[in-house]
């Protein structure tokens, strides 16, 4: 190979590299976005994520946005159950998940892995 092919051929990569860095990005964007609406929309921003990016995410943020939804589902889960019981309850558990939710979404921002806390595995991500 040519000096001059060498040179094409380290750009096409670099470019393919760079491209990949930006949709990388914007799925943890995305993800980000899903972790704050979650806050307002509970489990229906995770489910609407899950259906249309999928495909286009990571087996990290496909592992990441699999827990969110999972955490989401407790939740919903726990607010039911407590809300039946205890109306007390049912406010401990939105603040708690308030909470939750601002720290993931401050660490996925960062890049960070999460692991949602007290969460029942319903959806798993199965290794490609």
């Amino acid at each position: 190979m040519s000096n001059e092919e060498n040179k094409d051929l380290s750009h096409e990569v670099s470019e393919k590299n760079e491209a990949t860095v930006n949709i990388s990005i914007s799925c943890n964007a995305a993800l980000m976005v899903t972790t704050i609406c979650a806050i307002f929309f509970s489990v229906f921003a995770p489910a609407i994520t899950w259906f249309f990016m999928k495909n286009s995410l990571n087996l990290e943020q496909q592992k990441y946005l699999a827990n969110l939804f999972n955490f989401q589902i407790t939740i919903f889960v726990l607010l039911v159950i407590s809300g039946v019981f205890f109306d007390i309850f049912s406010w401990l558990i939105g603040l708690f998940n308030l909470v939750i939710l601002v720290i993931a979404a401050i660490k996925i921002a960062n890049n960070e892995n999460y692991k949602f806390p007290l969460t029942i595995d319903l959806i798993k991500v199965e290794q490609k």
